[in-house]
């Protein structure tokens, strides 16, 4: 029995369309003996094909073949650890599988170059089974239907990440979408490129790789197949942007769901071990977001156990920025409105756990709720006064809760703001019953308290609205009977 091990590849490296690929540490596995009929299977329990239509068989009937060996029946067994379909070479695989495997079991009658040829012939191009056969960094050519290649050893260092979709492209729908021609100016830039991309490997020198991996031939025709494709590609080129090319981003982490809420703190910690964590904090004078959600935490554990949690979260997060002298930011992905949650905006801020808004409530509206609060003006007004009005008054909460102050608000100062509405209805000074001033200075005192009570909606109690707002009826009734002489007003 001969067992094949074939590794995964990743082809078109960079601008080297069909000509550059390289191997990968992922592999499958494959074992081949003859026999009198085709018995094929998958010991991973992955569908293949089980008759003559396998590519493994194929593969190895073309040696037979080329050779002028019949072929009674092949036993083969495929283990099959490179996704299929996912750009990872997973037919290659197959390809050059079936030929080392056939030309193993007749004594190795074909040459290296003989089986790359042949597998290329199988392909259709030389950039995946090169890697795949040869191992390493690998660039080919085709001349006079002969394939050509150097393979380069891959420097141990290098860590490679693939981003594999959660969906099929197979080679020749991506291959559908490239055009039949392209411009000289296009065909010079890929193949400086590609020149570069070569000797950057060979000389270690992958700082270079972030030009050299640009293309114009295939990638801007395919993308628009991979979903996100084009986010991938722009982390991949920021990897390895100068530093100073690089934009400066925060580091956010997300507490979420009820596990991600009860460990945030242990996340924490880690994160601050991170350098590039540490490195972000001395820009930004120590500042650093954390975003909570609510949606997800919700439909994990039920609202309430998700607002318990939420609380909890937020309180052990502000005693942990104290201690490590973070200035912290929370962002609240609430969704729907400031309140959501939460109940009215200002007590859905009051009631946040001390520390945890220093003067700043950042938060995500949906798309929905800032197009209706956008429709007219004083919807905008009204939800950023609201928001800002109350953030400002946190700090204040210690002062505002004292037994002097809540007494004060509560009867006091609606007293005022009644007075000053009596002397402004009346348009006279109303002696003893009102503070003395002019009807002027009265109507400033007056705009003023309204614009207070609007914006830090907190200093007025319930009792203190019913008090504030019946007086001023009273007083328009009592105007009434001032104009018709019903009473009169007696100055001292």
């Amino acid at each position: 029995m001969i067992t094949v091990t074939v590794p995964a590849t990743s082809a078109n490296v960079g601008a080297g369309f069909d000509s550059l690929g390289l191997a990968l540490s992922m592999h499958n596995v494959f074992t081949f003996e003859e026999c009198d009929r085709i018995r094929i299977s998958s010991v991973d329990g992955t569908h293949v094909p089980t008759g003559a239509n396998n590519l493994v068989y194929r593969s190895a009937r073309a040696v037979y073949d080329q050779l002028g060996i019949p072929l009674r029946g092949l036993r083969i067994t495929q283990r099959n650890d490179i996704p299929m379909a996912r750009g990872l070479g997973s037919s290659s695989a197959c390809i050059v599988a079936g030929i080392l495997g056939a030309n193993a079991l007749l004594g190795n009658k074909l040459t290296s170059r003989q089986m790359l040829t042949l597998a290329t012939a199988i392909e259709g191009h030389p950039d995946n089974v090169a890697p795949a056969m040869l191992g390493g960094f690998v660039t080919s050519v085709i001349d006079e239907g002969q394939v050509y290649s150097v393979k380069k050893d891959i420097d141990p260092e290098l860590a490679f990440a693939a981003f594999v979709p959660d969906f099929r492209l197979l080679t020749s729908k991506a291959r559908a979408a490239l055009p039949a021609m392209v411009s000289h100016k296009d065909a010079v830039y890929n193949l400086s490129r590609a020149a570069l991309a070569t000797a950057a490997f060979c000389e270690g020198n992958y700082a270079l790789l972030g030009v050299a991996t640009k293309d114009v031939l295939h990638q801007k025709y395919r993308l628009p197949l991979i979903e996100g494709g084009d986010d991938v590609f722009e982390l991949a080129h920021l990897s390895f942007a100068h530093e100073e090319d690089v934009p400066e981003l925060d580091v956010i982490p997300l507490f979420e769901q009820l596990e991600d809420l009860e460990g945030c703190v242990d996340v924490l910690d880690q994160m601050l071990t991170l350098p590039v964590v540490q490195k972000r904090l001395a820009q930004t004078n120590r500042r650093m977001e954390v975003m909570l959600g609510y949606s997800d935490s919700s439909k994990d554990a039920g609202p309430t156990t998700a607002m318990l949690a939420l609380h909890s979260a937020q309180e052990r997060i502000a005693k942990w920025a104290e201690k490590n002298d973070i200035d912290l930011v929370l962002m609240h992905g609430r969704g729907g409105a400031v309140g959501r949650g939460g109940g009215p905006a200002n007590k859905a801020v009051l009631a946040q756990p001390k520390g945890s808004v220093n003067c700043f409530f950042k938060l995500t509206e949906q798309g929905e709720v800032i197009a209706t609060c956008a429709m007219c003006i004083s919807g905008i007004v009204t939800t950023v006064i609201v928001a800002l009005g109350v953030v400002l008054l946190v700090p204040l909460q210690p002062v505002l809760t004292s037994p002097v102050v809540a007494t004060a608000t509560r009867y006091v100062m609606p007293a005022l703001f009644g007075s000053m509405a009596t002397s402004f209805f009346l348009n006279k000074n109303a002696g003893a019953y009102v503070i003395q001033g002019k009807m002027k200075l009265s109507l400033t005192i007056l705009v003023l308290m309204m614009a207070l009570f609007l914006i830090f909606p907190a200093l007025i109690p319930q009792q203190g609205y019913v008090l504030m707002f019946s007086i001023p009826v009273v007083i328009l009734i009592a105007r009434v009977f001032y104009q018709k002489g019903i009473v009169t007003v007696t100055e001292r």
